[in-house]
């Protein structure tokens, strides 16, 4: 379950040190190195099954290095019933954009700390935006999501916005502690 299969005869997939998925064959066109790559992040288990993780460009690379995939948030997200659909954009950090099944009235901040206590700690939602229509804007010959594009559309027409309430401590990542520690610091002049 989960996996997209093994792979075909005929075919070689790698996995790039990146994660990227690499295929080279008789019916695929190579680069120079051989490989054509997909822009695709994956696994393979031990039997030989290929998982795909998400696509490179969208995956999100914290401050710590750590690598979150837009995917595994959104399904987090999306098997609550309050929400339509979900997007997961950002660079540094978890911005989550929703679309709501009902009610404006929906409580966004309990949502999100609910969908935060399912998610690793690197993964948490920081922020959030509602989406201002009824659809993410999608290419017309796949229907994936256009997540390059959301930033600049949340930008032009304001949507309702919210950032989340700070974690518990013992949520923080390494990181984060340091960081929080060196902003009292300087803001209580202390060590």
């Amino acid at each position: 379950t989960g996996s997209v299969g093994k792979v075909l005869e005929g075919q070689e997939v790698m996995i790039a040190p990146d994660g990227e998925i690499l295929v080279r064959g008789e019916s695929v066109t190579s680069t120079a190195d051989g490989w054509l790559h997909t822009g695709d992040l994956g696994e393979i288990d031990s039997e030989g099954r290929l998982y795909f993780r998400g696509r490179k460009k969208s995956m999100i690379v914290t401050p710590e290095g750590l690598n979150v995939y837009p995917e595994d948030v959104e399904a987090v997200l999306n098997a609550f019933p309050e929400i339509q659909e979900s997007a997961v954009i950002g660079r540094d950090h978890v911005h989550a954009v929703l679309i709501l099944k009902h009610d404006e009235s929906t409580d966004i901040e309990a949502l999100i700390r609910r969908a935060n206590s399912r998610l690793e700690s690197h993964q948490r939602i920081r922020d959030w935006s509602i989406w201002p229509h009824n659809e993410f804007p999608r290419t017309a010959s796949t229907l994936k999501l256009k997540r390059h594009e959301m930033p600049r559309l949340l930008e032009a027409k304001p949507a309702r916005a919210g950032k989340t309430a700070l974690p518990e401590l013992s949520a923080l990542s390494s990181l984060e502690r340091v960081e929080l520690l060196s902003e009292l610091e300087n803001k209580y002049q202390l060590e």
